[in-house]
């Protein structure tokens, strides 16, 4: 039969053979202690994940053919004169739910002209399109994940609120496709797509724009959006 008396909880082991109930409770105090801190250490990582920005449908108007200066800047159009329209300058940055920048992300965007028509063949009123807006710009981010564009801000147009379309590449694959609103237009909360956009804790899909000073002391606004991708 064996000797029952020589088994003890491995815990009290490492205490000695005869434990006092104060050691007994401090030891048990450091092992509660320890697994908090763990709970609190993965707990701080999953805060450190932010949420990835919101995807919305591309739309209809994606160009079917893009235009011969496909870069980021969508109101020089070769030497000619600007668009009509409010200048907007939209920049941010793109990175990962741990807030790592993302370097060569392909950040494209395409919207309607001032007058709310958009340079594709499904657009019934194409033929009065502004052709000194490019409508469509795209670029790749800097090692600091960092973009830019100057383009119009953008105006109503068949029902919706006004909006910029955005679509990030990596490695060639689409990794976000959303848009951009302006934050406190009327037009916003009529709009199914946009009433629908959101999840908790998910940043909404609104620009500021502000009053700026931009190229060669242009006037007109400016706006930051941060996207968030896996």
């Amino acid at each position: 039969m064996k000797d029952r008396s020589r088994f003890r909880p491995p815990d009290l082991e490492l205490l000695g053979s005869r434990p006092s109930r104060r050691r007994i409770l401090r030891h048990v105090a450091q092992i509660v202690g320890g697994v908090s801190a763990l709970g609190l250490s993965a707990g701080s990582a999953r805060a450190e994940q932010v949420r990835p920005t919101p995807s919305q449908v591309a739309g209809p108007h994606y160009p079917k053919e893009k235009p011969g200066e496909a870069d980021w800047n969508l109101l020089s159009v070769g030497d000619g004169a600007p668009p009509a329209g409010e200048p907007l300058e939209l920049h941010g940055t793109v990175t990962t739910r741990s807030e790592r920048p993302i370097a060569g992300a392909r950040v494209e965007i395409w919207q309607a002209d001032n007058q709310g028509i958009y340079d594709h063949p499904r657009d019934p009123d194409r033929t009065r399109f502004d052709h000194r807006f490019q409508g469509y710009g795209a670029l790749d981010t800097g090692a600091d994940g960092k973009y830019r564009f100057l383009t119009l801000m953008p105006v109503p147009y068949g029902g919706r609120p006004p909006h910029i379309h955005v679509t990030i590449r990596r490695v060639g694959a689409e990794a976000l496709t959303t848009q951009l609103y302006l934050k406190d237009h009327p037009e916003n909360d009529r709009d199914g797509l946009f009433a629908l956009m959101l999840y908790p804790g998910q940043k909404k899909l609104m620009i500021d724009p502000r009053d700026a000073t931009l190229d060669n002391g242009m006037r007109g606004k400016s706006a930051r959006f941060d996207f968030v991708v896996f």
